[in-house]
């Protein structure tokens, strides 16, 4: 049976940096060439097209035309000589058959035989970065708070003394800091996703280009369950070490100690609002690894 792939996610300049190291590099132009006798005024006319399809029109494209007279002969020929072309998509698709093939693949299951710069291919459920997904549901959970406090304030039959009242200074730094770390983690292009599965015996950290994206607002990639080829790049064993989903941000060099206040200066103000969050994590504790991930796909 064939299995074929939908990416969600496809790193396209990895996937052809490795499909060329292992073939040698590959042609990307077809040649296409015409000739045509006309029988009335005996001129034979050759022509020749050297194209890409869009896909990879970004490497190479030159066209050409040529047209030579003949003194005699009949009939036409036509030579057609062409590479066939792949999407990124079946370049992909190539390129882990090859790779399974040829057992270059490790399998994440066995943790003891998996080491940095192994390519690992896995199954498991994708998670937003809980903490990046805890400050934007602080954020918005106390904005929405506040918007009802003063529809409130506003309605005909509430006390109006408290109108215009501003709010508390530990509010307004809270709503400062937590500004100033969002910041820090859209800076760079890159985000992380964390796999969520029974199955595996270690957690993965995802570090993706939003370049590479099939869509940026990820509604196709979340909360959901897909498989994952990818490059190991970190390796933590400890569960003490672990993996920081903060180390984008200032935070990230702050003792666990003011980590733990800061994250409870944050609750108290969520508490007052009347929701909830959960917790905040800003660590995958180990056994874990942190990969590139050159596809997600179904």
């Amino acid at each position: 049976m064939v299995d074929l792939l939908v990416p969600v996610y496809l790193n396209q300049r990895t996937v052809f940096d490795m499909i060329a190291m292992l073939q040698g590099g590959f042609s990307t132009v077809t040649t296409v060439n015409r000739q045509k006798h006309d029988s009335v005024s005996g001129k034979v006319e050759v022509g020749g097209k050297f194209g890409l399809s869009g896909v990879l029109s970004s490497l190479v494209q030159a066209d050409f035309n040529a047209k030579s007279d003949l003194a005699s002969g009949k009939g036409s020929n036509d030579s057609r000589f062409e590479n066939r072309y792949h999407t990124p998509a079946s370049i992909f698709y190539t390129l882990r058959k090859s790779l399974h093939d040829s057992g270059a693949i490790k399998n994440l299951n066995d943790f003891d035989a998996v080491l940095c710069g192994d390519l690992i291919d896995f199954e498991a459920n994708l998670k937003l970065n809980p903490a990046l997904e805890y400050l934007r549901g602080a954020k918005n959970i106390t904005n929405t708070a506040d918007f009802l406090k003063e529809l409130s304030v506003s309605s005909p039959s509430s006390d109006k003394r408290g109108k215009g009242k501003a709010p508390s200074s530990g509010k307004n730094r809270g709503l400062s800091l937590m500004d100033s770390i969002l910041q820090d983690f859209e800076q760079g292009g890159t985000f992380d996703l964390v796999s969520d599965s029974h199955d595996l015996p270690v957690k993965a950290v995802l570090t993706l280009e939003s370049d590479f994206l099939n869509d940026p607002s990820m509604s196709d990639l979340v909360d959901g369950t897909f498989k994952v080829l990818a490059k190991v790049f970190k390796r933590v064993e400890s569960p003490e070490e672990g993996i920081s989903l903060i180390r984008k941000t200032f935070i990230n060099s702050l003792p666990e100690s003011d980590l733990k206040k800061m994250q409870q200066g944050l609750n108290s103000i969520i508490h007052n609002t009347g929701f909830n969050l959960p917790s905040f994590t800003h660590k995958i504790p180990g056994p874990a690894v942190q990969v590139m991930p050159i596809a997600i796909f179904s």
